[in-house]
This record gives C-alpha cells, structure tokens and sequence, in this order.
C-alpha cells in the first residue's frame, strides 16, 4: 500500500481478517481478503455485507443559502428530503457531466451533510457555494499514530456575498498535539 494520509478506525481489523490494505483517496481501504473471492461474493450476494466508509468525505454545508448549493451541485431536489432520512444523488461540474455520486442528510432546516468518494465532490460544491450565504466545512480526520483517524478535523471555506476564507490549521482534538 502507497502511504496513506488517513487511517480507518477498523485498519487493524481489515488486516487480521486478511487484507492488504490499498490505498483510496488517501486511505487504507480493504478491497480484498485472503479468502476465496467466490466465497465472498456468495457471501455478500446471499448473507450481508461490510463496508468501511470511513475513507469518504463528510461535506457540511450550513447557511440560509444552503439548499441553492446543494441543488445546483447535485441531481437532487433538497427541499424534498426532510430531516433525518437520506437521498442518494448524482453530483455534476458545471457543465452538466458526472463527477460523483453522494448520499445527502438533512440535519436542519439550512443544514446538510453530503458524504462522498473520491471525486470532486467537494470542489464542486465550493463553487456553486461562492457569492452565497452559506459555509462549507470538510470535515477529515487526523492521521497521527496517536489518533489513527479516529478524531475529526475541520477545515471550512466560509462564503458570504463573495468572499471566502479558509482555515487550514486547525487542531485535531484536546490532548493532541497535531496541528494542520
């Protein structure tokens, strides 16, 4: 595995069952066991499933113009889902082209969190953020050997009418010394 920068709370677990961990979008993700690979998907396809979603990023977007964001950066009609449930969705650039899919929680009335893969999720929903009332935080988690991605970090692109400020160093959490 190439040197990742985060670290799945269930890494250890992945390798005791097996896996060589490889890495995704900065982190150590199981896509195979030491097993059969026609065990596994007899598995999945007639018991259940397991998949660590630790490595996909948790996007919140909070303000009063929070709904035009995520309806100009997604497939979805936001107004439509209600607190608590989710709605997968479909994300595109501006030209209308798919970057990738997420999965949509509504946790207030100008509050969401869209959780996605790899692609340019993130981005895309900076832009569709600038000149908007609204704040856009990643939230990741801190790669120290102490923390093993096990607390979240918070980095925000703040947008209101126009401007937008970032923080890039903040901490991880009290009692740990990383910085960022």
């Amino acid at each position: 595995m190439t040197a990742s920068r985060r670290f799945s709370t269930l890494g250890d677990r992945h390798r005791a069952m097996g896996s060589e961990l490889e890495d995704r979008s900065g982190m150590g993700t199981a896509w195979s066991y030491d097993k059969d690979q026609t065990e596994e998907y007899l598995a999945i396809r007639t018991k259940a499933g397991f998949m660590d979603v630790s490595g996909l990023k948790k996007v919140h977007v909070v303000g009063p113009h929070a709904s035009h964001v995520i309806d100009r950066a997604t497939t979805r009609d936001v107004e439509r889902i209600s607190p608590g449930p989710a709605s997968y969705a479909c994300m595109l650039n501006d030209a209308g082209k798919f970057i990738d899919d997420c999965v949509i929680y509504r946790t207030g009335a100008n509050s969401f969190m869209v959780v996605h893969g790899s692609g340019e999720g993130h981005e895309q929903l900076t832009r569709a953020a600038m000149g908007r009332d609204v704040s856009i935080h990643l939230a990741t988690t801190c790669t120290t050997s102490r923390c093993k991605g096990r607390w979240p970090w918070s980095f925000s692109t703040s947008t209101s009418k126009g401007s937008a400020t970032s923080t890039t160093s903040p901490t991880c959490r009290p009692g740990c010394s990383a910085t960022r």
